[in-house]
């Protein structure tokens, strides 16, 4: 285009399904490492697709797949996979993960997820690890929105866990788990019961009230992360996908999105293929030659 070139969309979408043709063994290798992870990061964001016949645009979905040890002293490559999906619901997330012999899922608290908790597999079903962050956000804004003395507090008693967390970052399994007990175990012990306090002095219709029941119905997964074996591998907070997921919102509104329905979704599954090449480059530091692949897609 800068070029003052005009080129067709079937040309476009011809060479960049040729590219993802190439690409693609790439993205089964990224596969074949996540499906061996013990833990992974899982999120999903909206993704806009052209609705045949109604000259409208209707949401579609990335579902991002991602394996990041380097908080905990890991070898293991940092890969994020991108899949498209016409929905939201729990099963795509099933589909995703057919195959993959991990154990523990960071995700947030979309109950679409839940259903992970209830399959059948060798390795016995997956064990969400909920985000802390997601439920931090809840209290910042709120104290933000409200000056509430009850969501400052909250917010000063997670940022306690996220310092323990700052100390030990990088560290070994048998370090960080012995510094989570010592400190991060009496700070959780005590929280709870804080918690369940604040919500009996409350108006159980108030936004707090329901910030601190979403916290309470996922305590669980809040904090398993004290558990021996699970202590080794995850963290606090779900700070890769984010940005990952950031990458696709922000390609997406560059895509051109094909009419057809089956085309639109073969399309978006080629956009995915782009989108976890370039993104898992950028990650490990030496995206150069992909981020140009992905600056032309762009353009």
């Amino acid at each position: 285009a800068r070029q003052g070139i005009q080129l067709d969309r079937a040309t476009l979408g011809n060479w960049a399904g040729r590219a993802c043709f190439h690409l693609k063994p790439i993205a089964d290798q990224m596969r074949g490492h996540l499906a061996a992870a013990e833990r992974l990061f899982m999120d999903e964001t909206t993704a806009p697709v052209l609705d045949p016949g109604r000259g409208k645009v209707k949401k579609g979905f990335f579902w991002a797949i991602a394996s990041d040890d380097r908080g905990h002293g890991g070898q293991g490559p940092p890969i994020v996979l991108f899949h498209y999906a016409p929905g939201r619901g729990g099963e795509h997330a099933e589909r995703f993960l057919q195959g993959f012999g991990g154990q523990f899922l960071q995700v947030d608290a979309y109950e679409g997820y839940d259903r992970l908790t209830r399959l059948e597999r060798p390795q016995g079903p997956w064990l969400l690890v909920h985000c802390w962050s997601h439920l931090r956000r809840r209290f910042v804004k709120l104290a933000r929105n409200t000056k509430s003395p009850i969501a400052e507090a909250a917010v000063r008693q997670i940022a306690t866990l996220y310092g323990v967390e700052a100390t030990v970052r990088g560290m070994t399994p048998q370090a960080r788990l012995a510094a989570r007990q010592q400190y991060s175990t009496p700070i959780i012990a005590a929280l709870k019961p804080w918690f369940e306090k604040q919500l009996s002095m409350i108006s159980s219709g108030s936004k707090l009230a329901e910030d601190i029941r979403y916290g309470l119905a996922h305590w669980e997964g809040l904090t398993r992360f004290l558990v021996g074996v699970v202590s080794n591998q995850v963290l606090i907070p779900l700070k890769l996908l984010p940005g990952n997921i950031c990458l696709v919102v922000v390609a997406d509104q560059n895509l051109p999105i094909l009419p057809v329905p089956a085309n639109a979704v073969a399309h978006n599954a080629l956009a995915a293929v782009f989108h976890q090449n370039a993104r898992s480059a950028s990650a490990k530091s030496v995206g150069a030659g992909i981020d140009r692949i992905r600056q032309l897609w762009q353009d």
